[in-house]
């Protein structure tokens, strides 16, 4: 059965090894003094979840991978298969690293910019290369399902994320 994206005992070491976990329910808000209509998780078939593709559920899930100043370093939406989610946590430790030793927050911010454009750029040529040699039509939908997390870090998160989340920067405290 595959698991869900916090479910994997390695995607679990990799957080805990480098990040504090912290999660905000933004269903409690939607919902004030009950549960949110349909809370309960049904059980779901077994080809539904080994086809359900990485990047799905949009913004029922943001990871967000910030520094100890809470700025937002990456980004990640939608659920993941562990091995997807454990390269996304690889950038944000290579984010953070180069990060750390940038000095100033504008050499930071730049640096931040820098990475993820060139992530992108990868990703894009990777999604290039895929429909050239035949890549799955999943492989292709989580390349471009990344490209487009790089996207938003780049034009909304990394500027000013209050008006993108929901529940705004204490759903990530």
């Amino acid at each position: 059965m595959r698991t869900v994206t916090f479910s994997d005992q390695n995607v679990i070491r990799d957080i805990q090894e480098d990040f504090i976990a912290t999660w905000f329910n933004q269903a409690k808000d939607l919902f004030p003094g009950e549960a949110a209509p349909g809370s309960q998780q049904p059980e779901l078939p077994e080809d539904y979840l080994r086809n359900f593709p990485d990047g799905a559920g949009g913004p029922n899930v943001k990871i967000f991978f910030c520094d100890a100043q809470s700025r937002i370093l990456h980004f990640v939406q939608g659920h993941y298969r562990a091995e997807a989610l454990r390269e996304e946590i690889k950038f944000a430790r290579e984010l953070h690293a180069r990060v750390e030793g940038a000095g100033s927050a504008k050499a930071a911010a730049t640096e931040i910019r820098a990475l993820h454009e060139r992530r992108s750029a990868t990703l894009t040529e990777e999604l290039r290369a895929g429909a050239q040699s035949g890549a799955t039509a999943q492989e292709s939908a989580l390349r471009r399902v990344r490209i487009e997390n790089h996207r938003v870090a780049l034009e909304r998160l990394l500027l000013d994320p209050r008006p993108f989340m929901v529940n705004e920067a204490r759903g990530i405290a």
